[in-house]
């Protein structure tokens, strides 16, 4: 009975930790897409002709 107890405790513990371990994984993933898409967006305003544009005219005037 004491065996079972043990395995049965060892058993809980590793489904906590791997838990915690996928909860982690998938808001790590989440992460790195929003700052993907976040950083993707800048790039694009940037090198957008129409920003630009406007950019050298608001200088001109």
């Amino acid at each position: 009975m004491d065996e079972k107890n043990r395995t049965e405790t060892w058993h809980q513990s590793l489904q906590a930790v791997l838990s915690a371990l996928n909860q982690t994984l998938c808001a790590a993933r989440v992460g790195s897409l929003i700052l993907g898409y976040t950083r993707s967006r800048k790039v694009d305003k940037r090198s957008d002709p129409y920003h630009v544009y406007i950019k050298n005219r608001v200088s001109m005037i």
